[in-house]
């Protein structure tokens, strides 16, 4: 993914409901509003992950924009969408560590294939299992 013109690696977590974005990375993005939220989120060792706030990050892949909430932490190093912002754009990974097939409806891209737009980007896949 693309965020303010530079180009990070996301996980990927199908265990996870929660998008996650670094303190640090969401800081080098401008204009970017970190809205207050009091709400409390764990890891899977049962560590709670302190949040600063949410905001809408708006993420780029193949020259198209995402829009996507996400938390911010400083308690997390990487990216992390989960299985919500997966599901939401049907997202079917292809290949793990290859390429990745993002398919959004045609009213998101403007261009399509059949009925539906496909969008293929190279991500870092990261399968917790």
């Amino acid at each position: 993914m693309v965020l303010a013109g530079k180009s990070y690696p996301c996980l990927l977590d199908t265990g996870n409901s929660a998008n996650l974005v670094p303190r640090d990375i969401a800081a080098q993005v401008p204009d970017l509003h970190v809205r207050p939220m009091k709400k409390k989120i764990w890891a899977a060792n049962d560590t709670e992950i302190l949040v600063d706030g949410e905001a809408t990050v708006p993420f780029t892949m193949e020259g198209r924009q995402f829009n996507t909430e996400c938390l911010i932490s400083s308690d997390v190093e990487e990216i992390m969408l989960g299985i919500e912002w997966m599901k939401t754009r049907k997202c079917r990974g292809t290949s793990v560590a290859a390429r990745f097939t993002l398919v959004v409806s045609q009213q998101l891209c403007g261009t399509s294939v059949g009925n539906r737009c496909v969008v293929v980007g190279m991500l870092t896949l990261m399968l917790l299992c």
